[in-house]
């Protein structure tokens, strides 16, 4: 959602997927990947391999812990996906809602932690951010 219009770059180790996703046509491949390629064809990217050795942040990441669900994250999740869609069909949110959303990042101690860390810098040292730190990629301020 977030890469449809702008132009990227990714970086595989795993080279059949040049083909699959890069040079074959869409006739050459069987019909599980040519749905796949269909859905990405809204996406302008380019494809390159890297020998699996010199992609260590993709290697650690890949390797990171899956954070538990907390009890209240199910709740959460609903609002938020209910938030996107209304943003998504509407094509942007009301102006009453984002200064709710605004006020609740204000005032909840978690997202004023982000937002120091954001504005600033991270810490060096994980132990001092480990919550925030497992959610760096869906972090926005609003």
């Amino acid at each position: 959602m977030f890469l449809i219009g702008k132009e990227f770059h990714v970086e595989t180790d795993h080279k059949p997927v040049l083909a699959l996703l890069g040079q074959k046509t869409l006739d050459d491949l069987p019909p599980r990947i040519q749905r796949f390629r269909m859905r990405l064809m809204h996406f302008n990217f380019t494809i390159s391999h890297v020998p699996g050795k010199y992609m260590t942040a993709a290697d650690a990441l890949s390797r990171a812990t899956v954070i538990q669900p907390k009890k209240g994250d199910d709740d959460f999740a609903a609002e938020v996906t209910a938030f996107v869609n209304s943003v998504a069909v509407d094509g942007h949110p009301p102006e009453a809602r984002l200064r709710e959303i605004a006020r609740s990042q204000a005032h909840d101690p978690v997202c004023t932690q982000l937002i120091a860390f954001c504005t600033s810098e991270w810490p060096a040292e994980r132990a001092r951010c480990r919550d925030p730190a497992n959610h760096t990629g869906a972090i926005e301020r609003i």
